[in-house]
């Protein structure tokens, strides 16, 4: 599902990215630094039943396109590294991920 909409997710990010709304320091379940040098930030689309309707509206083919996801994880977002940053080793309550490029 996802391949097939990529240039429509992509559209949506880079509109975000451009003007960083929506966006947030990230922090990690453990509420630990995950960088040591630069910054790292990410636009919450779903997180766990917690309300980020208002950076949905921001993207909503990308919400429609998450939307058709058959047991979607409820675990989405957007990522930013700025240029130099170095994340440093670190992991989440589940350690899933997808990686989009």
């Amino acid at each position: 599902a996802l391949e097939s909409h990529v240039d429509a997710i992509r559209e949506e990010f880079l509109s975000l990215r451009d003007s960083l709304a929506g966006f947030q320091r990230y922090r990690s379940s453990d509420d630990c630094e995950t960088t040591d040098r630069g910054h790292w930030h990410v636009c919450y689309l779903s997180l766990h039943g917690m309300d980020f309707s208002e950076n949905g509206r921001m993207c909503p083919r990308t919400m429609e396109i998450l939307g058709s996801i058959p047991r979607f994880y409820h675990h989405a977002l957007f990522s930013a590294l700025d240029s130099s940053t170095h994340v440093t080793a670190h992991y989440g309550p589940t350690n899933k991920k997808l990686r989009c490029f």
